[in-house]
C-alpha cells in the first residue's frame, strides 16, 4: 500500500507533530511504500524523504482533475492519507476537509466530528446531553462581559481551570486559585480562542487515558486504561513534551475490575456518541474522594511521539506499533464514509 503522511502545520503544536510523524513513518515503512508531505507554518505543502527533513523538501500539490499528487518532479499515486497533523488547522477539521473535498480516503475521524471533538464547549454539551459525566463549567466569550472572579469562585469552588475551547495538548491551559492567576489565565487563554472555559476542579484527581481504535470499518476495540502522573499539578503542555519533564505514563495501573470496565465502557459510548473513527484517546479524571469519573478531553488525533500514550496503551495491549498503524490504514482504505 503506498501511504503518505501529513503533518506540520501552523499549530502551536507543530514541533510535536514532526516527532509524531517520525514515530508513524517509520512504522509503517516496516510494510508499506510511505511518502512525507510537510505543512509548513504557512501553509505550504513539502514533499521530503522523511520527516525530521524538512529543510530539503520540494513543493508538493495535488491534482484534482488527474487524482494523483505531483511536485516539479513526479507525480505520485497515493493510496491512503495519514494526517499526523496535531491542533489547530490539523485536527479540528480544516485538513479533514480539504481531503474530503479532494476525495481521498484518510485515516482518522472526518471533518464534521473532529471540528465537533476540537471543541471542548460543543464536546460537553453533547456528552452531558447523553448523560455522561463532565465538570460544571461557564463560558467566557471575549466579546461579552466577563464574570467577575468571585462569581465564578462561589458558583465553581475555590480552586479553577481556565481553557481556550479550541486548542490541544494543554495548550493554554491555567489552574488558577487567585484573582491575579485567574486574569492571567484568561489573557493567555484567549490567544488560543475566542472562547475560554472556566472549569471546577476535580478532588484529588486521578488522571486516566483510555485508547480507542476502529479494527474494522464501524467496529472499535478499547485498550487498557493508562494513568499521568504529572509532575506539577497538572498535566501542562510541557510536563507532556518537555525533555525535562518528570511526569510518568503508566500503563495498565493499578485499579479495580469494575473501574477497568467503567472506562472501556465510557470510552466507547464518548466515541459513539461524537462519531469518531480510526484511533481517538479519552483522557477522564477521577474523583479522589467519590470515585466519580468525568470525561476531560476526547482527542480524535492523539500524540505518536515516543513517550505518547496512545502507542503505549496499545502496546500494553500487547499490539505493536506497526501493527497499529497498519490496522489503521487498511480500515480507512476500506471504508466507504
Amino acid at each position: 500500500m503506498k501511504v503518505i503522511v501529513v503533518y506540520g502545520g501552523a499549530s502551536p503544536e507543530h514541533e510535536v507533530s514532526i516527532r509524531s510523524a517520525k514515530t508513524v513513518y517509520e512504522a509503517l515503512s516496516k510494510n508499506h511504500k510511505v511518502y512525507a508531505a510537510y505543512i509548513s507554518k504557512q501553509d505550504e505543502w513539502f514533499l521530503v524523504n522523511r520527516p525530521g527533513e524538512e529543510s530539503e523538501g520540494v513543493l508538493l500539490d495535488y491534482d484534482r482533475e488527474g487524482r494523483q499528487w505531483k511536485t516539479i518532479h513526479d507525480k505520485l499515486h497515493i493510496d491512503i492519507v495519514f494526517p499526523i497533523t496535531h491542533g489547530v488547522g490539523g485536527e479540528d477539521g480544516v485538513l479533514q476537509a480539504k481531503l474530503e473535498d479532494w476525495g481521498l480516503h484518510y485515516v482518522g475521524t472526518k471533518s464534521r466530528a473532529s471540528k465537533l471533538c476540537f471543541d471542548k464547549v460543543a464536546t460537553k454539551a453533547i456528552l452531558r446531553e447523553h448523560g455522561v459525566n463532565v465538570v460544571d463549567e461557564i463560558i467566557i466569550d471575549r466579546n461579552k462581559d466577563t464574570p467577575a472572579y468571585s462569581a465564578c469562585v462561589n458558583q465553581l469552588g475555590d480552586t479553577l481551570f481556565v481553557k481556550p475551547s479550541r486548542s490541544g495538548s494543554s495548550v493554554g491551559v491555567h489552574k488558577v486559585s487567585d484573582e491575579d492567576a485567574f486574569k492571567h489565565g484568561l489573557g493567555d487563554a484567549f490567544k488560543y480562542d475566542d472562547i475560554v472555559l472556566v472549569e471546577s476542579a476535580v478532588e484529588e484527581p486521578r488522571e486516566l487515558e483510555v485508547a480507542v481504535l476502529e479494527v474494522e470499518p464501524m467496529s472499535f476495540k478499547t485498550s487498557v486504561a493508562g494513568e499521568i502522573v504529572a509532575d506539577g499539578e497538572f498535566y501542562t503542555y510541557d510536563a507532556k513534551y518537555a525533555s525535562s519533564s518528570q511526569s510518568k505514563t503508566i500503563v495498565n495501573p493499578d485499579m479495580s475490575d469494575e473501574l477497568k470496565n467503567e472506562l472501556r465502557s465510557v470510552s466507547l459510548q464518548v466515541n459513539d456518541i461524537l462519531g469518531c473513527r480510526g484511533m481517538v484517546r479519552v483522557d477522564f479524571l477521577q474523583d479522589g474522594s467519590t470515585g466519580l469519573l468525568y470525561v476531560n478531553e476526547v482527542n480524535t488525533l492523539p500524540g505518536f511521539t515516543s513517550i505518547s500514550m496512545y502507542p503505549q496503551l496499545w502496546e500494553g495491549s500487547g499490539m505493536s506499533i506497526e501493527d497499529l498503524v497498519g490496522i489503521m490504514v487498511s480500515v480507512a482504505l476500506n471504508s466507504s464514509n
